[in-house]
């Protein structure tokens, strides 16, 4: 079956084939007019092969081409058949995926990949063939691209126009002086074309004599006919790309060869525009070098480019440069031996805050303003937008400068600022690494990453350089962050329960959930993979499944008061984190008043304390209990205490372990119970490992402890319950607030 039968041709094709037969197209004289203009739309469409052809009844007719050898081919061959047959524009990205050309043997065995072509109409408007262009990869075509196919195939339309009159001006009489009117005619249509497509032509010849077209006249702002060399020429552009192309076109002249650049001139009345000029060189008659070339305004194209090319580096909220610029240049930077460089990379404090007060108009406003600091701070570095509030950069000088910098950046950065939103109060935390002899950006990132995790965890809103101590823990937290990963996804994690115990009658009134990773026998503790909570993807991961257990375990035990839950910072401060607790507990029917939530200190030490005690003022009203874990050990407890809705304290096992032989720790230990009593507050001692512990801790006023005196952390509470009598829940009572170790029972 040939490709006319599947093409699906029109009727008319009997006409269109006579038609063209009668114009004389087919067999008159081929080059001539067309090869230039092929050349020009293989120069300007980057393209390996293209051809003006005209299509006849059983053969195609090369009228030009570049790239191939045939001068015509069988009908059947021709991808341009498909063209002709929807009569208009054809473009195909990708030959091989689309339906119409997947088969045909030029893109099967040809190597032909992607399609751009336009018919070509005779002047009683039937289609006489196309010009096109292919390429051997596929591609996407820009609409600049479409359009320069189109107004070539006017130029050519209007070669084919003159060459049939001249065909049929031939048989008459007046052969000369018809052809001469034919050849305006084409030089008529070719200016035409050149000012649409704001194309110019030029030539140098065998004499040094320099000719350009009237649109070279004008796209240099010249009056026509005003003598011009090539040295005039060039002067009209800036300098570098003056002697660049004068060294193209010399090397051009001694191989007969191409060239092909972009220059930015200036005309002679000074207006700027950015110009293409193509040419070929060859020798004339006599053996002297010569060119014919063409120029192009591209000074649109070439500010769409310069767009785009903004576009991809650019943050385009900030103006700064973004994440991949920051990258590429940074490795460019940073593989300079000579330079001495420092990778800072900076977290901006409080923006979730401002965009929840003010909202998120605020919070890119206060992102512009940060990124103008940095920027006005260090006009020498390369600063980048890199995240949402994370900023990166790449500083020269010695380590003490830098960072002496860097600090007057965060307590610039620290002072409020009057705005159209009210006044805005930002922070920074700052990780700082010097790029290594490696020269490595990728390595240096990641060792200011470690340093500004680490600042954000202990020293918020400081600069935090990078030290042996900060790499290994960071080393610690992605093995640790690994293996927790793999436990999450292969089912190992479990929730285990440590009984807590009333320290005068045994009872045991409630629990600690602890989180485990069990492998076959193997029940690894969470000190041993602590540091991969830090992930907050993974902590949300298992809080999920400790909740889950939990909430299991309070319907299986209905005795129980409550049961203590760890919550890491990162899922405190999720959106929407009190609502899903109390979905959980409302679904499954437990009373609020029997979870305790336990955090720590560092969670305090955030610098978003009102979003924390917002958080925990909605869990409190509603009944959850609030557990301050570890107390005694940070840095400022007992604001915390007065600041923060706490219900319950727990003391850290370490004064536990020493109060009986070090009189400092049990004065500690005795002036926390004190503290709690004054404040009504639940008191609950962690780590005790004997009877003489536990009484002494009873008989000071401390109510409750838990530790392996009476049990480690285990997978089934409810058979260490039925096992231990001693250890029997009485009957629950409602959960309040109450002033513990005040003497009672």
């Amino acid at each position: 079956m040939s490709l006319q039968t599947v093409s699906g041709l029109s009727s008319d094709e009997a006409a269109r084939v006579e038609a063209l037969r009668a114009s004389g197209l087919l067999d008159a004289e081929s080059g001539g007019a067309f090869a230039p203009l092929v050349d020009l739309a293989a120069r300007l469409l980057s393209a390996p092969v293209a051809y003006v052809c005209l299509v006849g009844a059983d053969r195609v007719i090369f009228k030009a081409s570049i790239g191939l050898e045939q001068s015509e081919m069988p009908r059947d061959w021709s991808v341009t058949e498909h063209a002709v047959a929807a009569g208009g524009l054809m473009v195909i990205e990708d030959t091989a995926a689309d339906p119409r050309t997947r088969d045909h043997p030029l893109v099967v065995g040809g190597g032909i990949r992607a399609y751009l072509g336009t018919v070509l109409r005779l002047p009683g408007g039937h289609v006489a063939g196309a010009l096109t262009i292919l390429d051997r990869r596929p591609r996407t075509f820009s609409a600049e691209e479409i359009a320069t196919i189109v107004d070539l195939g006017r130029m050519a339309e209007a070669l084919l126009k003159a060459q049939q009159q001249s065909v049929a001006l031939a048989e008459t009489a007046d052969d000369a002086r018809r052809a001469h009117e034919a050849g305006a005619l084409v030089t008529r249509y070719l200016e035409q074309a050149e000012q649409v497509g704001k194309i110019g032509h030029w030539w140098l010849d065998g004499d040094n004599r320099l000719h350009f077209s009237k649109q070279t006249y004008a796209l240099y702002e010249l009056p026509a006919e005003t003598p011009v060399d090539v040295d005039h020429a060039l002067s009209f552009y800036e300098p570098d790309d003056g002697v660049r192309a004068r060294a193209l076109m010399v090397e051009a002249f001694k191989v007969c060869g191409d060239f092909d650049y972009e220059a930015t001139m200036y005309t002679a009345n000074g207006v700027r525009r950015r110009i293409r000029a193509l040419g070929h060189a060859r020798p004339d008659s006599q053996g002297r070098p010569c060119i014919f070339g063409v120029v192009q305004d591209i000074s649109d194209e070439s500010a769409q480019r310069d767009q785009l090319r903004w576009a991809a580096t650019h943050d385009p909220l900030t103006g700064i440069l973004n994440r991949r610029a920051f990258y590429e240049e940074g490795a460019v930077r940073a593989a300079d031996p000579e330079r001495k460089l420092f990778c800072a990379l900076i977290d901006l404090d409080h923006l979730k805050l401002i965009n929840d007060i003010f909202g998120h108009a605020a919070g890119d406003h206060a992102l512009r303003t940060a990124a103008e600091r940095m920027a006005e701070a260090f006009p020498d570095a390369l600063v980048a937008r890199i995240g949402g509030d994370e900023f990166g950069m790449l500083v020269d000088g010695e380590e003490e400068a830098v960072k002496a910098r860097l600090d007057t950046l965060v307590e610039s950065l620290r002072q409020p600022r009057d705005s159209a939103f009210g006044v805005l109060t930002l922070g920074a935390t700052i990780g700082l690494s010097r790029v290594r002899a490696d020269r490595s950006l990728v390595a240096a990132e990641q060792r200011a990453d470690a340093a500004l995790y680490h600042g954000k965890q202990s020293e918020r809103g400081s600069v935090v350089r990078n030290r042996l101590a900060i790499e290994r823990r960071a080393t610690a937290r992605m093995e640790q962050s690994a293996r927790l990963r793999d436990s999450l996804h292969d089912g190992s994690v479990r929730t285990f329960f440590q009984p807590i115990v009333d320290l005068r009658e045994g009872h045991v009134v409630g629990a600690e959930a602890l989180i485990r990773l069990c492998h076959g026998t193997e029940v690894v503790p969470a000190e041993q993979f602590a540091l991969g909570l830090g992930d907050s993807r993974l902590a949300a991961r298992v809080f999920d499944r400790v909740m889950t257990d939990t909430v299991a375990m309070l319907e299986s035990c209905p005795g129980l008061e409550a049961i203590s839950v760890n919550v890491a910072p990162s899922d405190l401060m999720a959106t929407g984190f009190a609502d899903a607790l109390f979905d959980r507990l409302r679904n499954a029917g437990i009373g609020a008043d029997r979870l305790v939530i336990e955090i720590t200190e560092s969670t305090l030490l955030l610098g978003e304390q009102a979003r924390v005690r917002t958080v925990l003022e909605r869990l409190r009203m509603a009944g959850v209990g609030i557990a301050l874990d570890d107390f005694g050990t940070g840095y400022s407890s007992l604001s915390h205490v007065s600041d923060f809705p706490i219900t319950r304290l727990k003391i850290d096992k370490r004064f536990v372990h020493r109060m009986a032989s070090h009189p400092r720790e049990r004065a500690v230990t005795l002036a926390i119970i004190h503290l709690a009593r004054q404040l009504g507050l639940e008191l609950v001692a962690e780590g005790i490992e004997d009877d003489t512990s536990r009484a002494v801790l009873a008989s000071a006023g401390c109510a409750m402890g838990q530790g392996f005196f009476w049990s480690p952390a285990i997978d089934d509470l409810p058979a260490f319950l039925a096992a231990h009598p001693r250890a029997g829940v009485p009957a629950r009572k409602p959960f309040e607030p109450k002033l513990v170790g005040s003497g009672e029972g």
